[in-house]
């Protein structure tokens, strides 16, 4: 999923000339249905589910629980139309939509391109402005409408939900801004991309865990308890004041503690999933926060070993970390503000001619490949060559704009695109980053030019007299 969507089509606008009667509302409950966990996992794979979920031929069955499973309950729906120089705003809502426009949307070829999306994001909550195209087909050229969806959501501290949504065709006779259609980074807000490709045995395995972790929020031991095995294990690393230990634990001592009747709830937060399979075996390593109602206690990593039996995946061994220090999150970190945030710190380094900042930004063995094909440094190979650059007021000055950006499904590892205007002219630059103990630092970083194809033959020429 990019920061330009090119997925499947406007579910909303397409056949809103069915709808302008009032049904009885029918009011969805706010749980999740743990087979599309994937899909609420960030802002950016519930606005693709969202996409995937309408988009298709005439005579397909939308999967509508995977819908449902998107909003907090039966959320409005707000559609603002001009028809025949009338406006009007038409209130919906998840089960009006389903029930009164889901069937003529199953009998159509409808396809969505979300051309452009930004996003603000303050905590908890962010919203989303989705500029859409409108297509009957998924190849054709011109979509036969386009506009903007506006998003409410919210996280709970395990998932996000839509909480409201907002559209206007561009059909109501009102342009669609420039700034919303830019993807300049500098123009609006962008939208990172950190989608993984879809694991049914990587889900199964999340499911497990997510489970045992729903359970303690409910303080339901029962619940728990089949999801280990018989022999499972469960320890702890500790730092003590009589150094390095680990804690034996029991299963038995965990339910009995979750089964405890207590004021707060133990609500064990995750910020991230490293599932690792081969064969029956999975690894899975994850980054928490351990919170007393709203209260936080400490935080660390579990590494969680399970093992698929013929009833399916099962927990063999729970080994944890416990801290509370600086180095705690206390909620989800934002990896594309983060890596967006070392990448313009690197530019301006170099406008600034910072040698510190801009070759600590690169990991030790990192790599910068430059335009010219003997220009493969590695970092320090590369401070040497630049020393002379770097002693002058600017080294060299590179604006960075329509910046994209891709994440592993762990999170550790980040890569992106961008648009650069340089001293050369248009140039492109892509590069890696990987987090370490230090913050994100760049692994690789590629310049490039770029030739418009119709030039191809004449910079060739000029190559190869």
């Amino acid at each position: 999923m990019l920061v330009r969507y090119h997925r499947s089509s406007h579910f909303l606008n397409a056949i809103l000339f069915v709808f302008f009667s009032h049904v009885g509302i029918f009011c969805a409950t706010a749980q999740t249905n743990t087979d599309y966990q994937a899909d609420v996992e960030s802002i950016e794979s519930s606005m693709d589910a969202l996409l995937e979920t309408i988009s298709g031929p005439s005579g397909r069955s939308i999967d509508w629980n995977r819908f449902r499973n998107l909003f907090r309950g039966d959320v409005p729906f707000y559609i603002r139309s001009n028809r025949n120089g009338e406006w009007s705003i038409t209130e919906l809502s998840v089960e009006k939509y389903i029930n009164n426009i889901g069937p003529n949307l199953e009998k159509r070829d409808f396809f969505e391109t979300a051309s452009n999306l930004h996003l603000s994001r303050y905590g908890d909550m962010a919203s989303v402005f989705m500029v859409y195209e409108s297509k009957a087909a998924p190849t054709d050229a011109k979509p036969f409408d386009r506009g903007i969806n506006s998003l409410e959501l919210m996280f709970d501290g395990n998932r996000w939900w839509i909480v409201s949504l907002m559209w206007q065709a561009e059909s109501t006779g009102v342009a669609i801004p420039d700034r919303w259609l830019s993807t300049n980074k500098h123009a609006a807000d962008p939208l990172p991309v950190a989608k993984a490709v879809a694991d049914p045995e990587r889900d199964a395995v999340q499911k497990v865990i997510m489970a045992m972790f729903d359970g303690m929020r409910a303080g339901d031991s029962s619940a728990i308890r089949p999801l280990f095995l018989p022999q499972a294990t469960m320890q702890t690393v500790l730092e003590t004041d009589k150094g390095p230990q680990v804690r034996a634990g029991s299963v038995a001592g965990f339910l009995n503690a979750i089964g405890t009747p207590r004021e707060a709830m133990l609500d064990e937060r995750i910020w991230s999933y490293d599932i690792r399979i081969d064969g029956r075996l999975a690894n899975v390593w994850t980054e928490y926060g351990l919170y007393l109602g709203e209260n936080f206690a400490h935080c660390g990593v579990n590494n969680f070993q399970l093992f698929k039996s013929t009833d399916g995946w099962q927990i063999l061994s729970i080994t944890d970390t416990r801290r509370k220090d600086d180095t705690c999150w206390k909620e989800k970190p934002d990896l594309a503000a983060e890596l967006d945030q070392l990448i313009d710190n690197w530019h301006h380094a170099a406008a600034a001619a910072d040698e510190e900042v801009f070759f600590g930004s690169m990991t030790p063995d990192g790599i910068y490949l430059g335009t010219d094909a003997s220009e493969r440094w590695e970092r320090d190979v590369f401070r040497e060559w630049a020393k002379s650059a770097f002693e002058r007021e600017t080294a060299w000055d590179f604006k960075s704009h329509d910046r994209q950006y891709y994440f592993s499904a762990n999170g550790q590892t980040g890569w992106w695109e961008e648009a650069l205007d340089t001293w050369m002219g248009p140039c492109r630059g892509s590069g890696v980053a990987v987090k370490t103990p230090e913050g994100w630092r760049i692994k690789l970083y590629n310049l490039s030019f770029t030739i418009p194809n119709d030039k191809v033959d004449a910079v060739k020429t000029l190559l190869n007299p």
